[in-house]
């Protein structure tokens, strides 16, 4: 096992915790402006054309309530467009405390080009929320434009109940 640098591990196990809405509270921080971007792309939007869709596609992994905005942006380019607002991102934070989060998904604005800003946010969420699992977007999934399926791909690892880690502890072996 000392030679060993990778290990790709599929399992039902985590599959079916998301399935059977047993995952933890996921709190989301994305960049001002996009707060609602699950909701909209999911049609919970009231009116309009959402007034005709019947399918009911589930609860959010991350509601409305534990979804925050962060003062910042980066362009398609990556280039630095507004820094990262951390005295904002702080208060923003005491929101996600408030709603009792047990774990964090950031997810920017075209960080897949630069990820300082997730990379920033995820150390200031060290400091204000150390023994909170957070996951950053920038260094696992390349896509061009920031939708729903980049955000569920981002939320689903820390929403695993806390019963996952113990099973993956398996693949080390004894002791």
């Amino acid at each position: 096992m000392a030679q060993v640098e990778h290990i790709l591990h599929g399992t039902t196990v985590a599959t079916n915790a998301v399935l059977e809405g047993k995952g933890v509270k996921v709190g989301l921080i994305t960049t001002e402006g996009y707060r609602q971007i699950l909701h909209i792309d999911r049609s919970f939007v009231p009116g309009g054309l959402a007034a005709f869709i019947v399918w009911n596609k589930g609860p959010l992994l991350a509601p409305l309530e534990a979804t925050v905005e962060v003062k910042e942006r980066i362009d398609a380019e990556g280039r630095v467009v507004r820094g990262l607002d951390v005295a904002d991102l702080r208060k923003q934070i005491e929101i996600l405390k408030s709603e009792k989060v047990e774990a964090v998904t950031v997810c920017l604005m075209n960080a897949y080009v630069n990820g300082a800003h997730e990379e920033a946010v995820r150390e200031v969420l060290k400091e204000e929320m150390p023994n909170i699992p957070v996951s950053v977007r920038f260094n696992q999934v390349c896509i061009l434009h920031l939708k729903s399926l980049l955000l569920h791909s981002g939320l689903t690892p820390p929403s695993l109940p806390p019963s996952l880690p113990p099973a993956l502890d398996l693949l080390r072996g004894p002791p």
